[in-house]
């Protein structure tokens, strides 16, 4: 679970009508061929930060995981895909050192992975954030560099609309998929795509999107995070998010 320092009022996308509205997608598999572009992948906690913990798993363990599957993915995908983790091992890192070391790196778009832990075991689903924007408040709000994300909100906000429309949608099962389904579905049901005030996001200087791969504290989210195929499936999806919101970008910039 993230650290939120102040939530704004969320707005949530239906899940049921987003599916609806959506067939089964094709991958994108044609990336037009340009300068590099470079993927930030931010496994949340680390080290003695583990951060959620529920039903025998970490939250630490989990976002490093799917971290590492999800680059293996992006870099797949395309050659012109350069992909770094913030961290590769079980290892503590500040959230401003993550967000120095993606800013370093002159990050194209910074993808930060978590798991909830909601209070009722009922809740269940994923949720994806883009910073709120809204006005900080203690010492940390002297520092003008934390506003730095505002100049990507158009971008983030569509980006954490890709990746939730994505990881709601059926696609065609990825070549050498395990079990050659017809369609590749994540079974994760949404919870919405939201504005909040992130530590995680503080300071970082490209399109930039929080997601909360689930709940800890429900038995079918807690299931599904604990299974490798379905964290590759989940991680197929959101891959597919993102080459989709480079393929535009990149358009744009021709």
């Amino acid at each position: 679970m993230f650290k939120r320092i102040l939530v704004a009022a969320a707005f949530f996308m239906s899940a049921a009508g987003a599916a609806a509205a959506v067939n089964t997608i094709p991958p994108e598999v044609d990336l037009a061929s340009g300068p590099k572009m470079t993927v930030i992948i931010d496994p949340a906690h680390g080290g003695g930060d583990y951060g959620s913990s529920g039903r025998g798993i970490y939250e630490k363990d989990i976002t490093l995981k799917a971290a590492k599957i999800l680059k293996q993915k992006l870099e797949k995908a395309s050659a012109d895909i350069s992909v770094f983790l913030t961290r590769d091992a079980d290892s503590a890192v500040k959230p401003e050192d993550r967000a120095g070391f993606a800013n370093s790196r002159n990050g194209t778009v910074y993808i930060s992975l978590h798991c909830d832990y909601a209070p009722s075991e009922k809740t269940e689903g994923f949720e994806v954030y883009y910073y709120s924007g809204e006005a900080l408040s203690g010492p940390a709000a002297a520092a003008e560099w934390e506003k730095v994300q505002l100049y990507h909100l158009n971008d983030s906000v569509r980006l954490a609309g890709l990746v939730n429309q994505y990881m709601l949608s059926p696609l065609i099962a990825q070549q050498g998929a395990a079990g050659q389904e017809a369609n590749d579905t994540v079974p994760l049901a949404s919870r919405g795509v939201k504005p909040a005030a992130l530590l995680s996001l503080i300071g970082v200087n490209m399109p930039a999107v929080a997601i909360e791969l689930g709940n800890l504290n429900n038995v079918s989210d807690a299931g599904y995070l604990k299974d490798d195929k379905m964290l590759g499936k989940i991680a197929y999806h959101i891959e597919e998010a993102i080459v989709n919101f480079l393929k535009s970008r990149s358009a744009q910039q021709q």
